[in-house]
């Protein structure tokens, strides 16, 4: 590795510094006394950070050792400009404000706010369940609930997110929530026609259109025409002080149908210097006779007050607002009443010579004071009626709460031959069978899917089902199996509902009930029928066990009975104690012992008791291992003591024996002779020749 060395003389030596690290080395070789730094100086020059450029420290070195004290540290740079007259005293940018402008041009990253101006509502918050509300605003929007421009989930399109991160989407029907997923749903279509509104269509639905309810003020996503909308957005502006305004051009807006145009004078430099009223608004205009503004706003224009209008037309009238929404104006319209669905409302659906069906929702005497069921001359099925009402949607095109103007009665006699319940002659009135007649559910049925009774009559079967506790609604079914709904059943004389009765009809049980007979959402019914007659039915039961017994608590078994399902139980009595019995065996020195013990087979009843294992018994020490003594090696032996009744060895101690005595043989002397030396008589071992 590259070092740097820094060789400086100093008093008794050489001053080295490698890689910032510095080294003393005087002649003797020791080194010098670490530096206190008592003499310093300055590295570097200090700078101020701008709003545009980063600023740096002053550093601190010793002057002795030249070791850095502070290093230098960068300063960012503020971001923060200072202007003066509109221009930055550091940078001499110019400086920016933001306002609010209506738009018509979309971007992402644009920040944007929705609303209506002819009725000065910005879309605010949504309630949780469907519809975005607004929020009233004067002269200009308040700016307080802003959507983030973003890209949409599919191509071209665009999604809508608050300061939360959810997206603005399409839930269902005109419903609008908020969602955190980014689908087709959350993702809009956005265009602008030519009078600046914004067209906002979903990305799921294209015809679900982004639009204001006047009538019911919210926002909310209509496939019909509703009051348009427009898009504003935040927009930077630049202040040039030194700008004279001497060079500008002047901008005609056009009046749309309820804003008068504009007349817009601005600088080059981006100003706006003034802003006036030009031609007035133009007002909606229905020429082709459909409803709509021919300017294409997205305005309803219903014809004038109390016109007469045909079928059709009041169809296509209606059709143009959103659910539960109506005309302010009332209009005339004549038909013939076809049936009356609601005797206490008045009810009816009426059609003309084309067949042309409208419903009119609720009937009144001529100045409104005096509801169907109270009339004293009614009109029904067959007559010809001018009705005066508001025109509106709910499910479909209808007129609500109309007063009846002209009551012209039906000429016919109405004769039913055929006993299909309409008049044989054509005229379309329905003729109900005798008042109090027992029908068949095929009668029944046929009745309830034309018409709504005033009379009543009789049904007999047995109850299947009981849909509705309180208020009795239930299915009964007759000898062939055709089942028919009773909505509602009472006592005999109708004072007492079915949550009160006394002794309640139960699945299985034979009733004949008398009422009214109508239908709901295409099925035939009985209305708040009265119980006149009551079969309890005799039960019918099966038997299983619902709760195992053991050996110590009881079970259950449940009774059901097969015809309306009534259930009771009954205890089943405990098993006791299925007993193993087990010898008793005794302890060892080894091994536990236990009592003689009962077990049960079926759970874990014992009566087991442990023994503990006993104590060893010692016997008399034997001598194990032998080993005998010489003259020079000791011998020993082992004392073990075992147990009497295991065999287990309990100890073991070494004994040494003492060494064995020599074993003498004598050496016989040798005379000398010339050559050999002689020995005199001996002794040594035979054992180990000492």
């Amino acid at each position: 590795t590259e070092k740097t060395v820094t060789l400086t003389t100093v008093s008794g030596g050489v001053r080295a510094m490698v890689n910032s690290i510095v080294y003393v080395v005087t002649s003797g070789g020791s080194p010098e006394p670490e530096c206190e730094h008592k003499n310093t100086t300055t590295i570097g020059e200090a700078k101020d950070a701008t709003c545009i450029e980063a600023g740096i420290t002053a550093g601190e070195q010793c002057a002795d050792c030249g070791e850095t004290i502070i290093a230098q540290e960068t300063i960012p740079a503020t971001g923060v400009h200072i202007y003066v007259g509109g221009i930055c005293s550091m940078c001499g940018a110019t400086e920016s404000t933001q306002s609010i402008e209506k738009t018509t041009s979309i971007a992402i990253g644009d920040i944007v706010y929705i609303v209506c101006e002819s009725t000065k509502y910005e879309m605010s918050s949504f309630n949780g369940t469907s519809y975005a509300y607004g929020t009233v605003y004067q002269n200009t929007i308040s700016g307080l609930y802003a959507w983030t421009v973003v890209e949409g989930s599919t191509t071209d399109t665009y999604a809508f997110k608050n300061d939360s991160g959810a997206y603005m989407a399409w839930s269902s029907s005109n419903s609008l929530k908020t969602d955190t997923k980014l689908n087709s749903n959350s993702s809009w279509n956005v265009s602008f026609d030519n009078s600046g509104n914004v067209i906002i269509t979903n990305a799921t639905d294209e015809g679900r259109k982004l639009q204001w309810n006047a009538s019911s003020p919210r926002f909310a996503c209509y496939t019909s025409t509703q009051t348009a909308i427009q898009l504003y957005k935040i927009v930077n502006t630049s202040q040039n002080p030194e700008c004279t305004h001497t060079n500008t051009e002047t901008e005609i807006q056009a009046p749309t149908c309820t804003e008068a145009g504009k007349v817009i004078v601005k600088c080059e430099c981006g100003e706006t210097i003034s802003t006036t009223e030009g031609d007035p608004a133009l007002g909606h205009i229905d020429e082709t006779g459909d409803y709509k503004c021919d300017r294409d706003c997205g305005t309803v224009v219903p014809p004038a007050a109390d016109s007469v209008l045909t079928i059709e037309q009041a169809l296509a009238l209606g059709a143009l607002y959103t659910r539960d929404n109506y005309t302010e104006n009332k209009y005339y319209i004549t038909g013939i009443i076809v049936d009356v669905t609601n005797t206490t409302y008045g009810n009816m659906n009426i059609e003309d010579e084309n067949g042309n069906k409208i419903l009119v929702y609720g009937v009144y005497s001529a100045d409104g004071s005096v509801r169907y069921d109270a009339m004293e001359t009614k009109p029904v099925a067959g007559d010809t009626i001018t009705v005066y009402g508001v025109i509106g949607y709910y499910s479909a095109p209808q007129m609500k709460d109309s007063w009846m103007t002209e009551h012209i009665p039906a000429e016919c006699d109405h004769i039913d031959t055929d006993s299909d319940y309409l008049c044989d002659k054509g005229c379309g009135v329905v003729v109900p069978p005798v008042a109090d007649s027992t029908l068949t559910y095929e009668e029944a049925t046929k009745l309830g899917l034309l018409t709504t009774t005033t009379d009543k009559y009789y049904m007999t079967g047995v109850v299947t089902e009981i849909k509705n506790t309180e208020y009795g609604n239930l299915y009964i079914k007759d000898a062939n199996g055709n089942t028919f709904y009773i909505y509602g059943l009472y006592s005999e004389d109708g004072s007492t509902r079915f949550d009160a009765m006394e002794t309640k009809p139960v699945v299985g049980d034979t009733i004949t009930v008398y009422g009214i007979i109508t239908s709901y959402n295409g099925s035939a019914q009985m209305k708040n029928g009265w119980m006149t007659a009551h079969t309890v039915h005799e039960h019918d039961y099966s038997s299983e066990i619902t709760t195992q017994p053991d050996c110590t608590n009881e079970g259950l078994r449940t009774y059901t009975c097969a015809i309306c399902g009534y259930t009771y139980t009954e205890e089943v009595a405990a098993l006791t104690h299925d007993i193993v019995n087990h010898e008793a065996k005794a302890p060892t020195c080894t091994e536990i012992g236990w009592d003689a013990y009962e077990t049960c087979t079926r759970c874990d009843y014992t009566t087991y008791n442990e023994l503990a294992v006993l104590e060893h018994t010692p016997a008399e020490a034997v001598v194990e291992g032998r080993v005998e003594s010489t003259c020079t090696l000791a011998g020993y032996y082992y004392n073990v003591v075992k147990c009497s009744n295991c065999g287990e060895e309990l100890s073991r101690t070494k004994v040494n024996l003492e060494l064995a005595a020599h074993t003498e043989v004598v050496d016989e002397a040798v005379a000398p002779d010339f050559e050999n030396t002689g020995l005199t008589e001996g002794k040594h071992c035979s054992v180990c020749n000492e």
